[in-house]
């Protein structure tokens, strides 16, 4: 009876033992099947956020291309216009930021001429490090026999002067590079008239210093000009330049001075504008969280739809409303902490933010 019993306890914990064994192994099984499919729901979810962001750089890059051959198309349709009679004009002298050496023209006009001096930023002499300086130009305006200086200025430093000649009346126009690493530009106009020079005033609409086509309208000399007014406009500056626009100039021939003529071209700000407000119907099929962190996406069509109404002559009513209801939908996603902007945005900013580019459109905008 004794042996009967211990051979059946023997079995007994054989039994428990292999139990014992098998739910083990299914253990393992289930925490193991239970990682693997943590880690595809990680893998997907890596897969998620990264097709998110080839999306939204595929987009960016449709944008940005979209809207510069919608900018080319406009302004070779404003190159076909019977009105307009484009002029070249002819570059006198280019120099480069670091230039300490120029070789500038003088610029001749009867019995005058103009000189241009160099005038070496003061820390030439200190600087052992490679930097940019910010050196100085002067400008006379000197009698060719009597040396006696009838009119003199003293500008930043003239990194190029270029020339063209209107209704016999030769007109120069200096850039003015104004210092710091990437801003700003200006120009002015020096004009013969009759035998004498004059030094006319300065202009500086943003800080890019390129001008377009030079082209006659009404017998007055018009040009083009990329507007970087929005520059730092709630985004860096690299993050800017798709806030600018194509600003239209005139040189008044009368008072040496350049006008901004822009709500003159109605046609073409409100072509640009319909394209703008297409692409901003496009982003508008995407939840807003979609453009976390790259909010630039839907800022810079919202901006330049916003410069396109107002220069074309579109109602305030119409185009204050579509900003404010765009913005608010596009915000309603956004993660405060994750935005791309300069300073964090919410819904309370957004009218001021309007209020704001209105100024910087109208011209009335300061930092301080």
């Amino acid at each position: 009876m004794q042996k009967s019993n211990k051979i059946i306890g023997i079995v007994l914990v054989s039994v428990l033992l292999v139990a014992l064994i098998f739910i083990i192994i299914f253990k393992e099984k289930d925490i193991k099947k239970n990682y693997n499919n943590f880690q595809i729901e990680l893998n997907n979810k890596d897969e998620k956020q990264d097709i998110s962001k080839s999306e939204i750089g595929i987009l960016y890059n449709q944008y940005i291309a979209d809207t510069e051959n919608k900018e080319n198309e406009l302004k070779s349709l404003l190159k076909q216009d019977k009105d307009l009679k484009f002029i070249p004009i002819e570059t006198l002298y280019q120099s480069e930021l670091t230039n300490n050496n120029p070789k500038y023209p003088t610029l001749n006009c009867g019995k005058e001429k103009v000189e241009f001096t160099f005038i070496p930023d003061p820390y030439r002499k200190e600087a052992t490090e490679n930097v940019i300086f910010e050196d100085g130009t002067g400008i006379q305006v000197i009698n060719k026999e009597t040396n006696k200086i009838l009119q003199q200025e003293k500008v930043y430093g003239i990194l190029d002067i270029e020339k063209l000649n209107f209704n016999n009346l030769d007109y120069y126009i200096t850039s003015e590079y104004t210092g710091g690493a990437h801003c700003c530009f200006e120009e002015r106009v020096i004009v013969c008239k009759n035998g004498k020079f004059n030094i006319g005033d300065v202009v500086n609409y943003g800080s890019n210093g390129e001008l377009g086509d030079f082209f006659i309208k009404n017998n007055q000399i018009y040009f083009t000009k990329s507007n970087g007014r929005f520059d730092y406009f709630n985004l860096s500056y690299t993050s800017s330049r798709g806030m600018e626009y194509l600003a239209f100039y005139k040189l008044d021939t009368n008072s040496n001075k350049f006008i901004d003529v822009s709500k003159e071209f109605p046609d073409y700000y409100s072509k640009l504008a319909k394209q703008q407000n297409d692409w901003l119907i496009k982003l508008k099929k995407y939840q807003p969280s979609f453009f976390s962190g790259a909010e630039e996406l839907w800022y810079y069509p919202l901006i330049k739809r916003l410069t396109a109404n107002y220069l074309s002559g579109e109602s305030k009513e119409i185009y204050e409303k579509q900003f404010l209801d765009d913005f608010n939908y596009f915000i309603d996603g956004s993660s405060v902490d994750k935005q791309h902007f300069l300073f964090p945005i919410e819904k309370k900013d957004i009218k001021k933010i309007f209020d704001d580019a209105m100024k910087i459109l109208i011209g009335e905008y300061t930092t301080t």
